[in-house]
């Protein structure tokens, strides 16, 4: 005791008299434990930025501006250093690589007369409104076009795809009065779900192009439209409560899961949707649709690019093309244990049996399909987005970014920060408040 009285006497005087200040050292050090402790990955971003709250949406977009939407702040960044060079208040944003596709909050919203609708087209670079529309009710933001639903107080809606720089339409039509309820930023199109679930988020500011058949969902009935020609073609409505409608390439389906005897019996029909035409059907093929004892459908269709995946009673992993015939065979078939993690018209990312080892596939080739192959962690979560293929390995705390043949390293460091979005030259990390850049490029 009487030690330590004497060495604290001993402090106290030397900060008295200024001969000596362990603070400043002191503080220095407790800064750069916090800096390590809150980084985003190793290395570092090219630059981070604190935002006002978590992140609901973020992207990449073609000039090189990220743009961030949080807590009802929309914020575009510089490319070079993270700075903030324009906001916005707004009810919801939608990047989509080369604008913004928002509804802006209005100053005196009891003064607005319809103040849940409209849009408005931000140059991405400035935040300058490019465009707006005042009356659509509904809004789709695709990577060619942005698609817009109006309807009017006689019944009748009319659907519109046009471009992102200017307000001109590309094609407009008549859809039946039935889809009025449908309403705000990207609502669900009858489709499939991306087996790359996890990397959902991040992806909603880079969409895909618009797909060439849009299934407009009401009340389990689907209007469809043929977005090519582009016409109106037909309304679907599910012949029973256990069926569900889903859209994949030129086809619709019928997904069918009822409860048996050992688990929920499963069964899809494809049919061609300018004839309604049978196609194909199979007993037995799961779509990950359902859960429960009572087989409830609450999820679409596993599946991307026409691409279905499939699970059956044997264990034996599949993808089966949508527009396929009735006597076509499977475009690929895995062993027991394998599990499809992302897939598109030209790859599938297959995570083998030991949990551990990933196999990149050509489904263009029909012999010696497997063009490459690497080795992870337990469970790793794997992405395909255009020309790059992501690999999150959360056990192993790494994230590495490859072309699509796993030739070229983009990207690869140590993180433990979510993904919440990327863009032709970059992707995002955040953990909480912070958010940084990540430019790709190759890495020797």
């Amino acid at each position: 005791m009487l030690f330590l009285m004497t060495v604290a006497l001993t402090m106290t005087i030397l900060v008295a008299t200024r001969t000596w200040n362990p603070w400043p050292q002191a503080r220095t050090e407790i800064v750069q434990w916090w800096e390590n402790f809150t980084a985003l990955s190793d290395p570092d971003p090219k630059w981070s930025v604190r935002i006002g709250g978590a992140p609901d949406i973020a992207a990449v977009m073609t000039t090189g501006h990220v743009v961030v939407h949080t807590r009802g702040f929309l914020t575009g960044h510089d490319p070079a250093d993270g700075r903030v060079i324009w906001d916005e208040e707004v009810q919801w944003a939608l990047p989509a690589y080369d604008v913004v596709v928002a509804r802006l909050r209005p100053a005196n919203p009891d003064a607005v007369a319809a103040p849940t609708s409209g849009f408005v087209v931000l140059d991405p670079s400035d935040g300058d409104v490019l465009w707006a529309d005042d009356a659509a009710q509904a809004v789709w933001a695709f990577a060619d076009a942005i698609v817009d639903l109006t309807c009017d107080d006689g019944g009748g809606c009319r659907l519109r795809a046009r471009n992102h720089q200017t307000d001109s339409e590309r094609w407009s039509l008549t859809v039946p009065g039935e889809v009025r309820p449908i309403r705000g930023p990207n609502p669900a199109l009858a489709g499939t779900r991306d087996p790359a679930e996890w990397f959902a988020e991040a992806a909603a500011g880079t969409p895909d192009p618009v797909p060439d058949l849009f299934g407009l969902e009401v009340d389990g009935r689907v209007y469809i439209v043929d977005t090519f020609r582009p016409e109106y073609i037909r309304e679907v409505v599910p012949p029973n409560g256990q069926t569900r409608v889903a859209v994949a390439n030129d086809r619709y389906l019928y997904v069918q899961a009822r409860p048996g005897p050992a688990g929920c019996v499963y069964r899809v029909e494809a049919f061609n949707y300018q004839t309604a035409a049978p196609e194909w059907s199979r007993d037995g093929y799961s779509l990950d649709t359902a859960s429960g004892a009572g087989c409830e459908q609450r999820r679409q269709p596993l599946g991307r690019d026409g691409q279905l995946v499939v699970n059956t009673s044997d264990g034996h992993p599949r993808l089966v093309l949508a527009q396929q015939r009735d006597d076509s065979v499977p475009k690929w078939v895995g062993e027991s244990g394998e599990h499809i993690l992302a897939v598109d018209s030209e790859l599938a990312v297959i995570l083998g049996a030991d949990r551990q080892t990933l196999r990149l596939v050509d489904l263009q080739r029909a012999e010696r399909p497997t063009i490459w192959t690497y080795k992870t962690g337990f469970d790793p979560e794997a992405a395909l987005l255009g020309e790059r293929l992501i690999i999150r390995d959360a056990d192993k705390a790494t994230l590495l970014v490859v072309s699509r043949t796993g030739t070229v390293t983009h990207l690869r460091v140590s993180t433990k920060s979510s993904i919440i979005g990327y863009g032709p030259t970059g992707l995002i990390l955040a953990s909480g408040r912070k958010v940084g850049l990540h430019p790709f490029g190759p890495v020797t």
